[in-house]
């Protein structure tokens, strides 16, 4: 056998084994091109980074995620360019007077607080911990709050839960009969929680199994 027909075998070999992948949706590469991305911006090592997100592993499993390292040196060129509707930007450090121009005045521990809780998500902003109960009768407290809130008017921001970026938390179907086009709505590769009792046309399994979904029956 000569090199010609050794290297026709081994394409061939190599063309099923991408084939069969392909049928199984178990393509790496397929699968991060239909990910979006996931910046996270810090100034701590990639190690210290995984060992925070522990909890959060959908974070790998559900976006492409890359870490950038970010500090009040590099900020402007450091922030990720041209990003899709469905790309997620993680503010890990955040010079918050830089980034955001806030007029807090005031520097203390709510602003510290907020400087290290707040990430920046594209046009969102995301509170790992709720702000303390707005009725508080701390005048400090109320005029940062009251900044902060025109801040996030200003800058056109909403505030938004840590769990809306886990995208299987917020996937629930409470209709009793799902039909394919409910399901045509629902991501690739996502888990979505059913009731018991909900009835799936059979157009719907087969979108589910097209879609590779996730059935959960609560």
């Amino acid at each position: 056998m000569d090199q010609k027909q050794l290297d026709t075998i081994v394409s061939k070999i190599t063309e099923q084994i991408i084939s069969r992948l392909q049928e199984n949706g178990s393509d790496p590469k397929q699968n991060d091109i239909n990910k979006a991305n996931l910046y996270l911006l810090t100034d701590e090592s990639e190690a210290v980074i995984k060992s925070k997100f522990k909890q959060a592993s959908f974070l790998w499993d559900q976006y492409k995620v890359e870490i950038i390292n970010f500090n009040l040196k590099n900020y402007k060129n450091s922030f990720p360019k041209n990003l899709s509707k469905e790309d997620k930007v993680v503010l890990m450090y955040l010079p918050f007077y830089d980034i955001a121009k806030a007029a807090l005045g005031i520097v203390d521990d709510i602003v510290t607080f907020w400087m290290s809780k707040t990430f920046l998500l594209g046009s969102q902003v995301l509170l790992l911990k709720k702000v303390r109960d707005t009725t508080t009768n701390n005048g400090k407290y109320k005029e940062l709050l009251s900044s902060y809130k025109r801040t996030l008017n200003e800058f056109g921001l909403c505030e938004i839960d840590w769990n809306d970026l886990n995208k299987n938390s917020s996937l629930k179907l409470m209709s009793a009969v799902l039909t394919s086009a409910d399901i045509e709505k629902i991501p690739f590769n996502s888990s979505v929680c059913l009731k018991k009792s909900a009835i799936l046309t059979d157009l719907a399994k087969k979108k589910i199994t097209e879609k590779n979904l996730k059935i959960i029956y609560r």
